[in-house]
């Protein structure tokens, strides 16, 4: 067996799949579409079910401070090369599933989903899956590092400043979206431009946008 092959061939992500992260804490660094890790999969080992699986492990919840609650999930990859099925790949990805921000607590729908998805990114890291992206990267979420006082003042700042005219733009396309007509009310605004960066960066998320 080729060590390399694998890697070499799911290392380099399109750049239709890739997406430059433009607001909150990871602004800067790229996000790379979900789909593109399923299609790489099926390409190396076939469909799912047939020559690749995902088995949940585990999911669980942690409560943080000021009721903030947390979501992770636990999964197993398997992928079938050369005949046989490999050994358990392991990932966890984690997504809030309740967030305190500026008008108090919200409660995500999606939040098992997205961290299933962060999971999976995981486990398809340990194979080289968009090596080249978090290769090149010069900082992740895991290095940002700071003062305690500091990641307050951040907090505090990227609570109050305001959307951008791009999200803006975007958010009003989608206008008719139910769900971000339900935002927009929880955050008891009426105009989408009075949001902050922060309540769209969320629903930006619930969007998948």
């Amino acid at each position: 067996m080729e060590n390399m092959k694998i890697y070499e061939a799911v290392r380099k992500v399109p750049d239709s799949a890739k997406k430059n992260i433009s607001a909150g804490r990871l602004k800067g660094m790229t996000d790379i579409n979900p789909m593109w890790r399923i299609k790489a999969l099926t390409e190396q080992f076939g469909p799912c079910g047939i020559g690749w699986k995902v088995e949940v492990s585990r999911t669980w919840q942690d409560l943080g401070a000021d009721g903030v609650v947390t979501v992770y999930v636990q999964l197993l990859l398997y992928v079938k090369y050369n005949d046989e099925w490999s050994a358990p790949i392991p990932g966890i990805g984690g997504s809030s599933l309740v967030a305190k921000e500026s008008k108090g607590l919200y409660t995500s729908d999606e939040c098992y989903k997205m961290a299933y998805t962060d999971a999976l990114s995981v486990c398809c890291k340990m194979l080289g899956f968009g090596a080249d992206v978090y290769w090149a990267a010069d900082r992740t979420k895991y290095q940002q590092v700071q003062p305690k006082d500091t990641k307050k003042e951040q907090a505090r700042q990227q609570a109050a400043e305001k959307i951008s005219p791009d999200q803006v733009a975007i958010l009003k396309e989608n206008a008719e979206n139910e769900r971000v007509k339900k935002a927009l009310a929880y955050y008891k605004v009426s105009r989408i431009e009075d949001l902050t960066r922060h309540q769209a960066d969320q629903i930006f998320m619930k969007l998948g946008l």
